[in-house]
């Protein structure tokens, strides 16, 4: 795995857990103008990673993403994230390095790593 395969994947974390926290109603209005607190500017970074990483996320083919966020967000095995998405096992351990090169490549042009 190289070194920007890592960071799109640290990426695709963060991504997952602040899509968590926007479903969980842990931000704060996005209709709201002028000054700000530090806090709630915050939020309003995490709103923008993550649409940054959904535009990312859209190279991908569908396969690929249920493949990534069931290996690496959920941290499942080969065998259920080969359920999950109809591979064989052996299958598995050849298109998740293509997916995650494409991740990687993806995140790049969009200069999110």
């Amino acid at each position: 795995m190289t070194s920007t395969e890592a960071l799109a994947l640290s990426r695709l974390r963060q991504w997952a857990y602040e899509r968590t926290a926007e479903q969980q109603s842990k931000t704060r209005n996005p209709e709201a103008r002028g000054w700000c607190r530090r806090d709630e500017r915050q939020f309003d970074a995490r709103r923008v990673r993550t649409i940054d990483t959904e535009k990312a996320l859209e190279a991908l083919r569908p396969e690929q993403i249920v493949l990534l966020t069931y290996r690496y967000v959920y941290r499942e095995t080969d065998e259920k994230t080969a359920q999950a998405v109809g591979y064989s096992v052996r299958k598995i351990s050849y298109e998740l390095p293509k997916a995650r090169r494409m991740l990687a490549r993806a995140m790049e042009r969009l200069a999110l790593i």
